[in-house]
């Protein structure tokens, strides 16, 4: 609109300049407006050309800043993927095994091992048997989360790693795959950490019902507990498994001697047994926390293992079972010499 009024007035001026004779002193203001219409039309034009061009990049700008959010909504996407993946891992890897393999991440896991020292400690819940048959599934299965997520977080808290739950149980490891030079004493530690855990819990259910109220129906003592093994040596720490399918693991005379080690805690009436080679690398207020227990033999080894034990239970008589006779039944035939 503005560059047509320009084009008229100009239109207009050579118009009646070549058809009606201007005096003289009329020629420099008519010549002086013809500069300025032409300077205006220039500086339009330049104005023009200048804002299409801002018009150009400022769509530019607008394309560039879509493409920009459309590619940081895809990142944050991903992060949130990612986030949600390592999440959903890290509910079934341990921590430390979890970051060795974000570290690893070029290098495709394989099967194998190699040999380090490490402390084993096994625990598991007294009378689960006893727990499992008195309670519903589901009360029973909620005790093992309680106990196992107390648990875990004492062994992470102590710079170990919990590899399995094994039923009622729990096998943990200390200085693997981690370095840990103290792993005697922080396994000792933690197991000193777990038995406050089960005062907190039983004092727990003590308030809120649930489990004892349900326990204490059948048992005198409602109160849950766990027994522990400890051993240290020698194992191979490494994937177990197959190709398609592993597990990190640790396997040897070690771990079967804290299993067993476990397990004696039945016939000794105690709580915690710990072997005498981790015995012999603990400080001294740890080596005062057990008392000797003698040489003992074990489930699947030759040789005798010196015991220290914390803790003190009541030894339980097995209970008498009623042998079946195949005889006496009368819904089976006697067996006839051929």
């Amino acid at each position: 609109g503005a560059l047509k009024s320009v084009m008229g007035i100009l239109l207009c001026l050579f118009i009646s300049a070549y058809h009606v004779p201007l005096p003289p002193e009329a020629s420099l203001p008519i010549g002086l407006l013809v500069f300025l219409a032409f300077e205006g039309w220039r500086r339009y034009l330049e104005v023009q050309t200048l804002y299409q061009q801002d018009q150009k990049h400022i769509r530019n700008l607008i394309d560039l800043y879509d493409k920009r959010y459309m590619d940081l909504w895809k990142e944050s996407e991903e992060l949130r993927r990612l986030t949600l993946d390592n999440r959903n891992i890290s509910a079934y890897v341990p921590p430390s095994l979890l970051d060795r393999l974000r570290y690893r991440r070029e290098q495709l896991p394989r099967l194998g091992g190699s040999k380090r020292e490490a402390t084993i400690v096994f625990v598991d819940i007294r009378n689960y048997s006893t727990l499992a048959e008195r309670l519903d599934p589901e009360q029973t299965l909620n005790v093992l989360n309680e106990c196992f997520s107390a648990w875990v977080k004492d062994v992470q808290s102590h710079d170990g790693t919990v590899l399995e739950f094994l039923g009622d149980g729990m096998l943990a490891v200390f200085g693997a795959p981690n370095d840990l030079p103290d792993h005697p004493g922080q396994a000792v530690r933690c197991l000193q950490t777990m038995v406050h855990t089960m005062e907190r819990l039983n004092e727990t259910w003590s308030v809120t019902g649930g489990m004892r109220s349900s326990m204490s129906k059948y048992a005198s003592s409602s109160k849950l507990g766990f027994r522990g093994g400890v051993h240290t040596g020698t194992v191979i720490a490494g994937n177990l498994g197959s190709a398609t399918q592993m597990k990190y693991a640790v396997v040897g005379d070690t771990v079967n001697v804290a299993a067993r080690l476990e397990q004696l805690n039945k016939s000794l009436g105690t709580v915690i047994a710990v072997s005498g080679d981790t015995w012999n690398r603990l400080p001294e207020d740890l080596k005062k926390w057990v008392r000797p227990k003698g040489h003992h033999f074990v489930k699947g080894r030759d040789q005798a293992v010196d015991v220290y034990a914390y803790g003190s239970i009541p030894l339980v008589a097995p209970r008498k079972h009623r042998r079946l006779s195949l005889e006496a039944s009368p819904f089976i035939p006697p067996l006839r010499a051929t």
